[in-house]
């Protein structure tokens, strides 16, 4: 009796993320998805982002039409819609592959640095294991552990690279290049070459497992001691810098006032002031965006003071935006209210 196979059944919006991928992107996606514990590429996913953007493109354009293109030809609007709608949809996707990369190497250096943390202890046990006789393979089977989480997991896969007739060098290569971690390269690189040259494996494992250590100890030691600095940059992003951004807000609007009172109250020609031209709207906005930029780089500097990479402040980045902003929609009102009994009748 002959087995029937059945092909498995591809859906539309599988097919449409699947197109949506450029050829030459799909093998670095694939490894890149791989290094952080996704097996397939999500084309579901994407095609439900498509048309979220797509949609989100309309909307755009009629919001365009209805306010600054507002009272243009039947015949304008044929022309243009195309072309703004190719424009919007372009820039919408490329904003959304620039919130991937962002979201996705924050998830990529959070992997790095659990492997980091997880490898002394890994050292050690592959280096007792050497201890006691066991050939390279057979102590990397050995030594396995599910508290090593994803060190774990590309250790499996080494193994498994292994069984299926690749080199160990060849295995450890495809591991380092996966997966960026300065340590676990140089462990890698140089368990190798000292297993292929009949070099003293063992003594080589132990001086990394110090130099791993060492590291971690001074990049706490460093960040401890620098604590004092990161609370002084913390309050100036948190509170001070809100607070004087909306002090001077109103001190402006009450100056505004003043001087307009006064050219109302024919002090103008004797004083020679003038109205002022001021958008108190605009600088506003100024201030909320100055209030930002500041948060974004307090905690751009604390994650280089803390974890050692800039590349992990994403979260931090966040946190400080969000309570800079809430701090100053406080002092905002807060110094509304004070600033109100100044107010020039």
């Amino acid at each position: 009796m002959k087995t029937v196979w059945k092909k498995e059944k591809v859906s539309f919006n599988e097919k449409l993320g699947d197109f949506l991928i450029p050829p030459k992107v799909r093998p670095h996606l694939r490894e890149e998805l791989l290094a952080i514990g996704l097996h397939r590429i999500p084309h579901k996913l994407i095609s439900y982002i498509f048309y979220v953007l797509a949609v989100l493109s309309v909307i755009l354009i009629s919001a365009l039409f209805m306010t600054i293109l507002t009272g243009k030809s039947m015949l304008f609007y044929i022309i243009i819609s195309p072309i703004l709608y190719a424009v919007f949809l372009s820039l919408l996707m490329l904003l959304t592959y620039g919130m991937y990369k962002v979201l996705y190497n924050n998830r990529y250096y959070h992997i790095l640095e659990e492997i980091d943390l997880a490898l002394p202890e890994f050292l050690t046990e592959l280096n007792l294991h050497l201890r006691s006789g066991m050939t390279l393979k057979k102590a990397l089977e050995t030594s396995t552990n599910p508290e090593f989480g994803i060190l774990n997991d590309i250790l499996k896969d080494i193994i498994v690279e292994i069984k299926m007739g690749s080199e160990i060098s060849q295995a450890f290569k495809k591991a380092s290049n996966r997966y960026r971690s300065r340590h676990l390269v140089e462990a890698l690189n140089l368990i190798s070459a000292s297993s292929e040259d009949g070099g003293k494996t063992i003594s080589l494992i132990d001086r990394l497992i110090d130099n791993i250590n060492t590291y971690h100890y001074l990049r706490t030691e460093t960040a401890t001691s620098v604590g004092q600095y990161t609370f002084f940059i913390a309050l100036i992003a948190l509170a001070i810098s809100p607070m004087l951004f909306t002090a001077s807000y109103h001190v402006l609007v009450l100056i505004k006032e003043m001087v307009n009172k006064l050219v109302s109250g024919g002090m103008a020609e004797i004083t020679n002031i003038q109205q002022l031209a001021i958008d108190i709207d605009q600088y506003r906005i100024f201030v909320m965006i100055a209030t930002g930029v500041t948060a974004f780089f307090a905690a751009y500097i604390m994650a280089v003071i803390k974890e050692g990479s800039a590349k992990r402040a994403l979260k931090s980045i966040v946190v400080y935006i969000i309570v800079s902003m809430g701090s100053f929609w406080i002092f905002f009102h807060a110094l509304g209210f004070f600033f109100s009994n100044f107010l020039i009748v």
